[in-house]
């Protein structure tokens, strides 16, 4: 059913003011109050939409994050071909997307600073669903199987939102070196994933 104007305008003005006090102080530093407060509506017009502060979130988050991506990654269904595709999707996608992001970034951090599973959201690349699709490119053979799965992913989320977020200098603000460095990563785990 679609939503009538004053409901679309509402539920803009919640995600409006959400978004913005959820990427400076976090989930736990937010109440539904004080969002209902900056988008000034009344309070119980955040639960009829979203039922909880973190449905909320996740919705939130959800759309940060897909604003501006280049292209969808694969569902996990799907899954990569090979390890260049992987490639592709965990690492230059997610980089280049993030480098644009930084609000996103500061939703990662927060929901690392406050480990609460229900905050994760539906992600086609949570860790889980990484770990299978990597063990899938390692039964046919496109990675090398000597490696655990979850290390090959923390060593693909270390590399890529890690270099953004201890880039104190901002080196990788410009798209030159954002692009020097996103090769040099892709490149190297190329070399250590490919079967020998």
């Amino acid at each position: 059913m679609p939503r009538k104007k004053g409901q679309t305008q509402t539920l803009g003005k919640i995600l409006a003011a959400a978004q913005e006090l959820f990427v400076a102080k976090g989930f736990d530093g937010v109440s539904i109050s004080e969002i209902a407060r900056k988008a000034d509506i009344n309070q119980s017009l955040i639960y009829h939409y979203f039922e909880s502060k973190e449905n909320l979130w996740k919705e939130v988050k959800k759309r940060i994050g897909e604003k501006g991506k280049e292209a969808k990654e694969q569902a996990p269904s799907e899954g990569p071909k090979d390890l260049k595709e992987f490639l592709e999707n965990s690492m230059r996608k997610r980089f280049r997307h993030m480098r644009e992001s930084p609000e996103f970034i500061r939703m990662i951090l927060w929901q690392l600073l406050e480990p609460k599973e229900a905050l994760a959201g539906e992600e086609r690349y949570t860790s889980t669903n990484w770990t299978s699709m990597i063990e899938k490119l390692q039964q046919e053979g496109s990675i090398r199987k000597d490696l655990e799965p979850r290390q090959i992913t923390l060593a693909i989320r270390g590399l890529t939102i890690g270099a953004l977020i201890h880039d104190p200098e901002h080196y990788l603000r410009t798209k030159k070196h954002a692009d020097e460095y996103l090769e040099l990563i892709v490149d190297m785990m190329e070399k250590l994933l490919s079967p020998r």
